[in-house]
């Protein structure tokens, strides 16, 4: 017999050559362009078509017993099967995967490729080292994956279809997601994190309209409390009631060039920019005192409401008989009311024209 394929040698002078030479011949056929049905059966199927094969799958049972991984094929004529024992480098198409697998020499079946690090599968599927399914088209399965460049620089890029749907890349753990990072349903890019792979928290947001990135959940800084805000803007400045005395208690309104707050976390920066209207028009001689509503954001303490915890300073600028400035104080109570109280200076008290510009910083809730 021949070492591949146990073909029967013809003998000198033999009678009915012609049936070695057929059995020959049936076995070439069965063995040339090898292309199976399935490699998932353990018995022969109960009515096989002339020259069907199959990649027997064990424990193989009944006309199959005894012929494990062995491609069987099925012989019309005799009504029986042809067993042939693949050998190191032979090739097999696996019909019902559209898999080609090669014979290993250490008698295991491989997807071909090398070894098993590739597995091209019909449907436009490629598997390296792993297997490809119909949602991951491309799958690798390696301790790393290196895209390098080409003599320049190189990008990887994540394509969506529109703006509505995702393109993102998900760290996992065990298969489950931990963290979510790209465009998730718009064209903002985010940064998404999850406990258990269900519910995810947005950490980060950078609008797309205008790249300045939001933290939802704050920043923490080492060793300190989480930082959940920041903001600025306007705010409104008009004259509030009660505890007002001297001069300052004639103005009937205020002539505001600006008033702007800062708040980052819980702590509030005013700074305002004003001139009492309605006053008389002479220098002021004693102490006075006016109150103002102005606070943005309500303070956070326990004081009552007419207690005065938050104090910070009133700059009073020109035009000032001394050519100088002033100064005034401060104060904030518990419900936001400002209170500013001036005494007269040394010399050259200031016209009641000037201007006045506050600067105040306080803990707001």
């Amino acid at each position: 017999m021949t070492p591949n394929l146990a073909l029967t040698l013809l003998a000198a002078s033999q009678a009915q050559k012609h049936v070695t030479i057929n059995e020959a011949l049936t076995r070439i056929d069965a063995a040339a362009q090898t292309a199976v049905l399935t490699r998932t059966l353990t018995a022969p199927p109960t009515t096989p078509a002339d020259g069907d094969r199959y990649l027997i799958d064990g424990p193989a049972t009944g006309d199959w017993q005894g012929h494990e991984d062995q491609i069987a094929a099925w012989d019309a004529p005799a009504q029986g099967w042809l067993f042939l024992t693949p050998h190191p480098g032979w090739r097999v198409w696996i019909i019902d995967e559209d898999t080609l697998l090669a014979r290993t020499a250490a008698s295991t079946w491989q997807p071909v490729g090398g070894g098993g690090q590739l597995n091209p599968v019909a449907g436009d599927l490629l598997g390296v080292n792993t297997s490809a399914d119909a949602a991951n088209r491309l799958a690798v399965a390696s301790p790393g994956v290196l895209l390098t460049h080409e003599g320049a620089g190189i990008r990887t890029k994540l394509n969506k279809a529109a703006a509505s749907d995702t393109a993102s890349l998900l760290l996992q753990t065990n298969y489950s997601t931990r963290t979510e990072f790209g465009l998730v349903g718009d064209d903002d890019t985010v940064l998404k994190t999850s406990p258990d792979g269900s519910a995810f928290t947005e950490a980060m947001r950078i609008p797309a309209a205008t790249a300045r990135p939001g933290f939802p959940q704050g920043i923490t800084l080492a060793g300190a409390t989480p930082l959940t805000r920041y903001e600025e803007g306007d705010f409104t400045l008009t004259l509030g009631p009660g505890a007002t005395s001297g001069q300052w208690d004639a103005a009937t309104g205020l002539a505001v060039e600006s008033a702007r707050y800062t708040r980052i976390g819980n702590l509030v920066h005013l700074r305002a920019a004003f001139r009492f209207t309605g006053l008389p028009d002479a220098p002021i001689t004693a102490a006075t005192s006016r109150s103002l509503d102005m606070a943005p954001f309500t303070p956070t303490d326990a004081a009552p409401t007419d207690s005065f915890d938050h104090a910070g300073m009133a700059t009073i600028v020109g035009p000032l008989s001394n050519g100088g400035s002033a100064f005034a104080f401060a104060y904030l109570n518990k419900i936001g009311r400002l209170f500013l109280s001036l005494a007269p200076p040394a010399i050259n008290p200031p016209e009641t024209s000037a201007l006045i510009l506050l600067n105040l910083t306080y803990e707001a809730d």
